[in-house]
């Protein structure tokens, strides 16, 4: 039986990278939403520990789904004008070859003409 090659043994450092980073900013956004929970919670002295609980919990998950909310709309819109730069530059890309293909052909007709 043959080794496996090392490529295939070794894990993408690049993808390693990319997991830990984005393990790490769940785990920011995480702690920023309990933190704010817990703020929102201290302004209720009169919360019984249960409902402070059940408060911090609720405001927190809240405050994941309305940042997990505007992530999607961010990259909505971030495609939407990837999409749209795409696209200005191949109509960029079109009319710089119309015009030269109709410079070449005023060249080419003002050549046959002056040759005659």
């Amino acid at each position: 039986m043959k080794p496996a090659p090392a490529d295939d043994a070794a894990p993408d450092p690049a993808a390693g990278l990319h997991a830990l980073e984005r393990y790490l900013a769940a785990e920011t956004e995480h702690t920023r939403a309990r933190r704010a929970a817990e703020a929102f919670a201290n302004r209720m002295p009169q919360l019984t520990t249960t409902e402070r609980r059940q408060l911090v919990r609720l405001y927190a998950h809240e405050h994941l789904l309305s940042s997990q909310r505007l992530r999607t709309e961010l990259a909505w819109q971030r495609a939407a004008h990837d999409a749209r730069d795409l696209l200005r530059r191949r109509c960029v890309t079109v009319a710089l070859l119309v015009s030269t293909a109709c410079g070449g052909f005023t060249l080419l007709t003002l050549q046959a003409l002056t040759a005659r």
